[in-house]
């Protein structure tokens, strides 16, 4: 969904509305001149999402996006990651964990955003 956002100086900017799992909406700068944002993102991810590579996934994920952090099996059966990065890679991996590997069953994905800490050098399957 896109829209128009008019700022205070009157300039007209188009905002694009990011779906990220039930009924949260995080609106996304997409106009010019759009600056970084770091971000750190603590996610937990319900369903069938143990025992089919869905860390393995995860990590592959965000690798590719570039993004630094870990996820972990919980012993509930769901999965917890912590992601930091650029803002929009990091919902472009919350989009794609709602996809998962072709044997995982995604549920629900929980997201709650946090302050940018640059700790991580890598993306790591933990135990």
């Amino acid at each position: 969904m896109s829209s128009v956002l008019t700022v205070d100086n009157g300039l007209h900017v188009p905002y694009i509305y990011l779906y990220v799992g039930n009924a949260t909406w995080i609106p996304r700068n997409s106009g010019p001149g759009q600056s970084s944002m770091k971000s750190r993102a603590h996610i937990l991810v319900s369903g069938i999402v143990q025992g089919v590579y869905f860390r393995d996934y995860t990590r592959s994920q965000a690798r590719a996006l570039g993004l630094t952090g870990w996820v972990r099996n919980l012993p509930d059966g769901s999965v917890e990651a912590m992601a930091e990065g650029e803002r929009e890679d990091t919902e472009h991996l919350i989009e794609r964990l709602w996809t998962g590997p072709s044997s995982s069953r995604i549920d629900d994905v929980q997201v709650t955003w946090e302050e940018y800490s640059g700790s991580f050098h890598n993306f790591q399957i933990i135990y």
